[in-house]
C-alpha cells in the first residue's frame, strides 16, 4: 500500500481573495479531481472515515489522504501522484473565477516507511513538507531511493511520450536466412528507440513502460503503419521478402486492431501474403478466445501467423492443431546453447517432434 498526503499550494490566497465560501466550493471540486485520478479500488478519506469507495474528505484545512491499495510497486504510486498533479493544470471555474492551483505531494509506502497508519501519516507528511520546500507542484517519496527511481521512470515515460510525438522511433530489419536456399526469404521489423540523449534504445528498455502507460497502442500503430509502408517500397523494387512484425498483448486485446490492420495494408497497397503478424506463446495462452477469432480473420485474408517464444508460455498442442498457425518460433533460452549443450538439444527435438505433426 501507498499513503500519499497531498496539500493545495496557496489555498490561504484563494480563501482569503475570493472568500471562504469560494474556498469550500474549490475543496469540493478538488475532491472530485482527486477521485477522478485514481482507481475505483482507492480511498480518498479521513481517517476514522468509514470505509466506503469514494468517501473524499479532508485531513486539514487543505490536505487530502489517498490510499493506494494493491500497488505492485512504488511506482504505481508515483504515476497516481502524476495524474493528480496533471488534473491540477486545468482550472477550476467558481462563481465566474478561473481559480488556478497546485499541490504538494508526500508518498510513504507500507511496510517500508511505516507499519501503523500513525507512522505512515507522519512520514507521508514529512515527504509532502520536502516536496513543498523543493519545488511544489511535485511529488515526494518519503524514501530517497524511491524518490530517485520515480523521478527516472517520470522522466524516462516522458522521454517516450515525446519521442513518439517527434517520430525518433525507427524500424530496423533482421534478414531471415534460407539455408536451403542460401538466400534471404524474409525480415523481421525491430523497433528502436533512437534518443538524441542516450542514443539507439532497445525494446528490452522500454516497451513495458510503453506497455504500463498505453503509450504501446499508439506506438504499435506506428510500426504496423510504417511496416506496410516498407512492405510497399520493396514490392515496387520486385524484392519477394516476407517482413514479420511483433503485435503486442495490448494491441490484439483492443477492439479496432484488426480494422488498423486492414485499413494500413490496404492504403500501402500490400500484398497480404508478405505480412506475417506474430504473437507470444503466452499471449496465446492468456488471451485464447480473443486470440482464436484473430487469428481466423488474419488467415482469412492470407496473412501468416508465428507463435514465438514457444515452450514457455503453456499452450497446448490442441490449440496449435485448432488454429492456422504458419510458424512457431522456440523460445531463445532453448536454443543459445546448441552445440554446447546435449541437453538442450535433447530438448528442442523433442519439441520439434512434438509441433512437427501440428503442422501437417
Amino acid at each position: 500500500m501507498a499513503v500519499m498526503f497531498v496539500d493545495l499550494d496557496d489555498f490561504k490566497t484563494i480563501n482569503d481573495t475570493f472568500g471562504h465560501s469560494c474556498g469550500d466550493i474549490f475543496l469540493k471540486d478538488v475532491a472530485e479531481k482527486l477521485q477522478k485520478s485514481v482507481r475505483r479500488a482507492d480511498l480518498v478519506m479521513r481517517p476514522g472515515g468509514k470505509n466506503e469507495k469514494f468517501l473524499i474528505s479532508r485531513f486539514g484545512g487543505d490536505e487530502f489522504i489517498i490510499l493506494l491499495v494493491n500497488i505492485s510497486s512504488p511506482i504505481d504510486a508515483a504515476l497516481v501522484a502524476k495524474r493528480v498533479l496533471k488534473s491540477f493544470t486545468e482550472p477550476l471555474n467558481i462563481e465566474n473565477h478561473e481559480i488556478y492551483t497546485s499541490a504538494s505531494i508526500g508518498i510513504s509506502i507500507f511496510p517500508d516507511d511505516g507499519e501503523d497508519a500513525e507512522t505512515l501519516l507522519k512520514n507521508a507528511d514529512t515527504a509532502m513538507y520536502q516536496s513543498k520546500e523543493n519545488s511544489r507542484n511535485a511529488f515526494q517519496f518519503y524514501s530517497r531511493t524511491m524518490n530517485t527511481r520515480a523521478l527516472e521512470r517520470i522522466t524516462f515515460e516522458s522521454g517516450l511520450r515525446k519521442a513518439l510525438k517527434e517520430e525518433r522511433f525507427e524500424l530496423f530489419f533482421q534478414p531471415k536466412y534460407d539455408c536451403n536456399k542460401q538466400a534471404i526469404c524474409g525480415a523481421e521489423a525491430l523497433l528502436r528507440w533512437n534518443s538524441p540523449d542516450f542514443g539507439i534504445i532497445s525494446p528490452s528498455d522500454f516497451i513495458k513502460i510503453a506497455e504500463q502507460t498505453g503509450i504501446i497502442i499508439p506506438l504499435g500503430d506506428w510500426v504496423v503503419e510504417n511496416a506496410c509502408k516498407t512492405l510497399r517500397r520493396w514490392q515496387d523494387e520486385a524484392l519477394d521478402i516476407r517482413l514479420c512484425v511483433n503485435i503486442s498483448a495490448a494491441q490484439i486485446k483492443c477492439p479496432d486492431f484488426i480494422a488498423k490492420l486492414y485499413n494500413a495494408i490496404d492504403s500501402n497497397n500490400v500484398d497480404p501474403t508478405l505480412l506475417e503478424i506474430e504473437i507470444t506463446e503466452n499471449v496465446l495462452a492468456e488471451s485464447r478466445s480473443t486470440i482464436v477469432d484473430l487469428i481466423e480473420k488474419l488467415h482469412k485474408r492470407h496473412i501468416k501467423i508465428a507463435i514465438d517464444d514457444f515452450g514457455t508460455g503453456y499452450s497446448s498442442l490442441s490449440t496449435l492443431q485448432r488454429l492456422p498457425i504458419d510458424k512457431v518460433k522456440v523460445d531463445m533460452s532453448f536454443i543459445q546453447n546448441l552445440g554446447q549443450n546435449d541437453g538442450s538439444e535433447a530438448i528442442v527435438h523433442a519439441m520439434i517432434a512434438i509441433v512437427a505433426p501440428a503442422f501437417n
